[in-house]
């Protein structure tokens, strides 16, 4: 029976063409090792949308279990790609007043606060990072913490989705 480790990853694919699933072995000294790919027609996706559920579903376990054979491994969880042309980029601007306080974790969370109110239910954040602090119109504050001033700003790169994309290919996925 495959034994589950810590150091085992998976990922998986899911292109217009083909599904892949890989399975790989992250050695101490940062090296990764593969274990198992498998792979399998798609069906059921088109332009990285899911278009039947089933054949979707049966392209994912065909993949994962050629992975999971090859590699011997107990798979927990996995990684999912999501395809670039269902991702929504963007840059945003944040800013807060601090008059008067030493800038701490609370005052950068404002500026990240502030940028993911502006999204919907309909809009899912996968990933944000600020790029640029400016400080009282200072720009390229690299980090702000323990700096005093009277307006903080920051330019954040924000990857989106729509929701309902992210939750079938996450259901897919999890029935398989």
């Amino acid at each position: 029976m495959p034994k589950h480790k810590n150091n085992i990853i998976a990922v998986l694919d899911l292109g217009s063409s083909k599904t892949v699933c890989l399975i790989a072995k992250i050695w101490p000294s940062k090296q990764i090792e593969i274990l198992g790919v498998g792979h399998h027609i798609s069906q059921g996706i088109r332009a990285g949308i899911i278009t039947d559920v089933k054949l979707t579903e049966q392209s994912i376990s065909m993949a994962v279990d050629a992975a999971k054979k090859m590699a011997g491994e107990f798979i927990q969880r996995i990684s999912i790609g999501i395809p670039s042309n269902n991702l929504l980029s963007s840059r945003v601007s944040s800013e807060v007043m601090v008059t008067g306080c030493e800038i701490s974790e609370k005052e950068l969370n404002k500026l990240l606060f502030n940028i993911l109110d502006r999204y919907n239910d309909q809009i899912e954040v996968i990933h944000s990072f600020p790029y640029d602090y400016i400080l009282d119109g200072n720009r390229g504050i690299e980090s702000p913490l323990g700096m005093y001033g009277n307006k903080l700003s920051a330019d954040f790169h924000i990857v989106a989705a729509q929701t309902s994309t992210l939750l079938n290919i996450a259901n897919c996925a999890a029935k398989c």
